[in-house]
Parts: structure tokens; C-alpha cells; sequence
């Protein structure tokens, strides 16, 4: 080991650290050299699941005078490995704990300059939209959790984003969800490119694929509101998940007319490329799946 440049094995330290932080933590206690060789890298790539381990990780991390590792990946889950899994659909939901929002937003406050990708999966149904943080480098965003409204905090800024997921459940389900999310996501992330979003019938793609009202010397007769919003979009996935099991027959209307909408758009030809994806069961976890995602992507450099 000594014979080979630290520069070499730092080098190796940079490819095994993306494993949200075991590997890098399991590094520090080989010998005081691989400490400090790897060091840089140690926190790179985190995950941190349940309010527990949040608080114990938020500890080591502010009270670290060292500030030479930086989390360019995050994986935040408000719950705990193995927790039962609640489906969205269901009358009876989990709020979000006060205690770990409070933990969430400190970690982000103090990472977030560095932060490339950034994955938060709450099974407690929450009160905002997006983290009330600003994320100057931030480049991918996906959001996974029931809420209460649409509303953005006016601290959010993600001038970088490239790519958003968003997904959930509106418990307070009204009307007009569409109009007020899409202009508010345009202001926060005016550079995305690619937007994932996983949701029921409550977002209406009716109304995002309609032609905006503008003058009447404008020609809009290429563009979408979406468009027109997001000039730079170029890619748009979609995933509908079922309001209920069995559903009312509301919301299994609006269901089956999202899905006509989307899979239309999906064969036709557009400036903005549209994958209609197959919806998961509404009793199917999607946590798992998306673990499993954020990892692989850690470990290639692309989420």
C-alpha cells in the first residue's frame, strides 16, 4: 500500500464510495492512512433512513470540523428500513413527523452547495410541496410522498435542475392543482429537461397539454402550456397510479380519461418526447424500487 500513490488510491476511494455511505465509513477503520486517503470521499454518497438515524447522522455531520468530504448524492426516507408500507390510497394516513422535517431541512441547509442529486422518499403525508431550501448545484430532484398542497416556499431554488420526479398523492384534493404546480415548478427549476411525474387523476394533463392563452400575434400552434412553460423540456414521463383500489366512480372516470389524454400524446409526434409508463399497483411499495435505482445510480455517476 505504501509503494502506491495516495493520488492512485484515492482514485479507487472516488468509484467505491457510492454506496450511500457504508463503504466509506467502513474505510475510515481500516488504518489511519486509508482515513485519511478517503477522507474527501467519505460522504459522497449518503443514505439515511428513519428520524433516528437522521438525528445521529446530523450530529456527526455539524459537529465534523473537517469539511473536505462533501454529499454530492442524498437518499432521505422518513422512515426506517422494513417499515410496513401504507398505500396513498388508503383513508387513514401517517403525517409527517414535525421532528424529522425539522432534522431534513437542517441537513439540506448545510449540504446543499454541494448537493448533485437528491432523492427524498416520505411515507408521512407532509405539508409542502418541495424542500424550503435553496440548491444552487442541484442538477436531479425526486420527491416521493403524500401532500396537503401545492404551495412552494418562496426559500426554493433550483437553478441547475435538470431533472425532476415528483410523485404522490394530493390529500386535499381541488381543483385547479395543474395550473398552480406547473408555473410554480417553472419559476423554482426554469432549466429542467426532464420531468417524471407519478401521481393519480388529480393532476390534469388535459389542461397541461391544452395551448396557452397569449396576443394574438403570437403562434402557439406548436406549443403546450407545458411547453410554453418549460422551454427547455425535452423528455416527460408519466405514471398513473389509481386514486383507490376499487376507486369511486369519480375518480375512476378521471382516471380512465387521464389515461386516454396520455396515451394519445404518448403516439403522437411533439417537441416533447412523452413515455406513458405502466402504473404500479396501488398497493405496491415503490420505495423498494427506488432504493434500488438511487444506488446503481450513485454508483455510476448518473441518477
Amino acid at each position: 500500500m505504501a509503494d502506491c500513490p495516495t493520488e492512485l488510491w484515492q482514485h479507487i476511494f472516488a468509484y467505491a464510495c457510492t454506496d450511500g455511505g457504508r463503504t466509506g465509513c467502513s474505510l475510515s477503520l481500516v488504518s489511519k492512512f486509508v482515513r485519511e486517503a478517503s477522507a474527501p470521499f467519505r460522504y459522497q454518497s449518503v443514505l439515511v433512513e428513519g428520524t433516528a438515524r437522521l438525528s445521529c447522522f446530523l450530529a456527526v455531520w455539524e459537529r465534523n470540523p473537517d469539511r473536505r468530504s462533501k454529499i454530492l448524492h442524498l437518499l432521505l426516507c422518513d422512515t426506517p428500513p422494513h417499515h410496513t408500507y401504507r398505500p396513498s390510497a388508503s383513508p387513514r394516513f401517517i403525517r409527517l413527523s414535525d421532528e424529522w422535517v425539522d432534522l431534513m431541512c437542517r441537513l439540506l441547509s448545510a449540504v446543499s452547495h454541494s448537493l448533485l442529486t437528491l432523492t427524498i422518499y416520505m411515507k408521512g403525508a407532509r405539508s409542502f410541496l418541495l424542500p424550503p431550501v435553496a440548491f444552487p448545484t442541484l442538477e436531479e430532484l425526486s420527491v416521493h410522498g403524500d401532500y396537503f398542497d401545492v404551495v412552494c416556499d418562496q426559500a426554493v431554488s433550483l437553478p441547475n435542475l435538470s431533472a425532476l420526479h415528483f410523485g404522490g398523492t394530493r390529500r386535499l384534493w381541488k381543483g385547479g392543482m395543474t395550473a398552480s404546480l406547473l408555473p410554480m415548478l417553472s419559476k423554482v427549476a426554469p432549466a429542467l429537461t426532464h420531468l417524471a411525474v407519478t401521481s393519480d387523476a388529480s393532476f390534469d394533463w388535459r389542461e397541461a397539454l391544452a395551448k396557452p392563452k397569449c396576443k394574438p400575434n403570437f403562434d402557439s400552434s406548436s406549443q403546450t402550456k407545458l411547453a410554453a412553460l418549460f422551454p427547455s423540456l425535452q423528455h416527460v414521463a408519466v405514471r398513473l397510479v389509481p386514486w383507490q383500489p376499487k376507486g369511486t366512480l369519480a375518480f375512476q372516470a378521471a382516471y380512465e380519461a387521464q389515461w386516454e389524454v396520455l396515451r394519445k400524446v404518448s403516439v403522437q409526434k411533439h417537441a416533447i418526447e412523452f413515455e406513458l409508463r405502466p402504473a404500479r399497483r396501488i398497493d405496491e411499495d415503490p420505495y423498494p424500487e427506488m432504493k434500488e435505482s438511487w444506488l446503481k445510480g450513485a454508483s455510476t455517476g448518473s441518477l
